[in-house]
């Protein structure tokens, strides 16, 4: 039986700028899509995290969110969970 293995990433919900940290969560997104493990984020559909999921999934990735139920309306619309 094989394990699935889920990597959690704390980020802001703020938009980021820096074209390197861009570059280099996009990267880390297309590893994770690769090696088939799945993101596990605060689930915000803004700001790095977004970006984050957006390119996980755009990777053919799974994104898993855990966020309070007052922060429904903000969850990004291609959470798995």
């Amino acid at each position: 039986m094989t394990k699935t293995i889920r990597i959690s990433l704390f980020c802001s919900a703020r938009e980021v700028r820096d074209p390197r940290i861009l570059e280099q969560g996009a990267e880390f997104a297309r590893e994770l899509a690769d090696r088939k493990w799945e993101l596990l984020c605060g689930g915000e559909r803004s700001g790095l995290m977004g970006y984050m999921a957006d390119h996980v999934l755009a990777a053919g990735g799974v994104v898993r969110g855990i966020a309070p139920e007052s922060l429904a309306s903000h969850l990004h619309p291609g959470l798995h969970e």
